[in-house]
């Protein structure tokens, strides 16, 4: 009995640990950068800092999957397995095809306009918690639609008006469909309220709607 007692007691104290911990990862404020690519697929790359003692740093490519490296005093650990990485150079011509085949995305979709007011005051919600010290990107686009590239050039427009330090450079193509995007967003933040703020976001039901659509034209485009 005895013995359950002090076991119990010590899942416990675990517990509390673990809970402690969270909560002040998602408290306590740190540092961020983040580069958002976009020409034959998305590269993400991503690094968070807390102090100087500890972080993580990422890169995100839809065709070879995800690499993450753990940062402790400066030192970088990678947290992807050799096995994996391998894996995943074995199939990057397959994901390659396959991304090919289901890039098209339903751009009438994205500017439906009560979608477009939900992200647009998402948007505004982040950067007023985030305050980003760079917020800045290049963007190259051009549709069939000739008044789809014209809302997406004035929609840039309208960003730079009302996002503070904003620096969005936006090159309409009318006569070519192409899209290139090379973006970037630096500062400091608490996670806690990013999280808040997102969660209310896909609760809303013609958020999540539009968002199952998009996955659906992605997956059988």
């Amino acid at each position: 009995m005895a013995v359950l007692i002090f076991i119990g007691k010590f899942l416990l104290i675990l517990l509390i640990i673990l809970i402690a911990l969270i909560v002040l990862l998602l408290s306590v404020p740190f540092g961020y950068y983040i580069n958002l690519k976009y020409e034959q697929g998305v590269v993400i790359n991503i690094k968070v800092l807390w102090g100087k003692l500890l972080g993580i740093k990422g890169t995100y490519d839809n065709m070879a999957g995800f690499v993450a490296k753990i940062i402790i005093f400066n030192r970088e650990k990678s947290l992807n397995a050799k096995k994996d990485t391998e894996d995943k150079s074995i199939n990057i011509k397959k994901n390659k095809d396959k991304h090919e085949k289901n890039s098209k995305l339903n751009i009438k979709e994205l500017l439906d306009k009560s979608f477009l007011q939900e992200i647009i005051s998402y948007i505004k919600k982040v950067v007023a918690i985030i305050k980003p010290k760079v917020i800045n990107g290049k963007f190259v686009f051009g549709f069939d639609d000739p008044s789809i590239t014209g809302c997406l050039s004035g929609l840039l427009y309208y960003l730079n008006e009302i996002l503070p330090k904003a620096d969005f450079h936006g090159e309409p193509v009318f006569d070519q469909e192409i899209v290139f995007m090379d973006m970037n967003i630096e500062g400091k933040i608490i996670l806690s309220s990013i999280v808040i703020e997102f969660i209310k976001l896909v609760l809303k039901k013609d958020v999540r709607r539009k968002l199952k659509n998009l996955k659906n034209v992605e997956t059988f485009g």
